[in-house]
C-alpha cells in the first residue's frame, strides 16, 4: 500500500532540538517498517549503534578525541523530536573522531498497513571541538545534508534492504539554516 507520502511530508516536524530546546538538525529521512526491519537494515549495511553515556565511554571519547584516533560507537548526544528522545541512533565512524555519519531515528507514527513510520536527521561530521561552554565535546557538520541523506540511501541500497524511495517535497522549509553549534 502506498503511503500519501506528499501529504505527509507536509505535517512532519521539520527539526530536532537539544535538550536545552535549541534547534538542531533537520529531519531529512523517514523511513517505513518494523523496528527490526529498521535495525537488521542498519547493521547489514555496516552502521552501528552508539554507546550509552557513561564514565568508561566517556574516557574512550575524550583517547578519541585527543588521538583523533576512531571510536566506532561513540555517544551520541541526545536530541528530541517534538520533546521526544530517539529511538535509535547509527553511525559509521571514518577512522578519526572529527569524521563520521551518523543519524538519530524516532518512531513517528504507524502507516496505514504499511508499518511504522521512523523520522530521522541524518548528518556527516567534519570535525571536532572542545566546548567550554557547553562542557563537551561537539562535532561540527557539512552544509550539505542533502549528500549524507543519499549516502545513507546508497548503504542502504547496497546492502539490499530498500524496497523503494521516494523524495518528497517539503514546501515553505528553508533552504538555508543552522544548527545547535551553529553550522550551516
Amino acid at each position: 500500500e502506498e503511503l500519501d507520502l506528499e501529504h505527509e511530508a507536509s505535517s512532519l516536524p521539520e527539526r530536532s532540538t537539544t535538550e536545552a530546546s535549541a534547534d538542531a538538525d533537520i529531519v531529512n529521512l523517514a523511513f517505513v517498517g518494523s523496528r527490526e526491519e529498521v535495525n537488521d537494515a542498519f547493521q547489514q549495511a555496516g552502521w552501528s549503534t552508539s554507546d550509552a553515556f557513561t564514565k568508561h565511554s566517556f574516557l574512550r571519547d575524550f583517547y578519541a578525541f585527543l588521538n583523533n584516533s576512531g571510536y566506532a560507537q561513540a555517544p551520541m548526544r541526545p536530541f528530541l523530536l517534538q520533546g521526544k528522545s530517539e529511538d535509535m541512533s547509527w553511525q559509521k565512524s571514518l577512522n578519526s573522531y572529527a569524521r563520521r555519519d551518523h543519524l538519530r531515528v524516532w518512531q513517528w507514527s504507524q502507516a496505514r498497513g504499511s508499518g511504522t513510520v521512523w523520522l530521522s536527521s541524518s548528518t556527516h561530521d567534519t570535525g571536532a571541538t572542545l566546548s567550554l561552554r557547553h562542557r563537551q565535546f561537539e562535532h561540527h557538520i557539512t552544509g550539505d545534508i542533502d549528500e549524507e541523506r543519499s549516502k545513507v540511501l546508497r548503504d542502504l541500497e547496497v546492502a539490499g534492504c530498500v524496497q523503494s524511495v521516494h523524495m518528497a517535497p517539503r514546501p515553505g522549509m528553508s533552504n538555508f539554516t543552522l544548527n545547535a553549534t551553529g553550522d550551516l
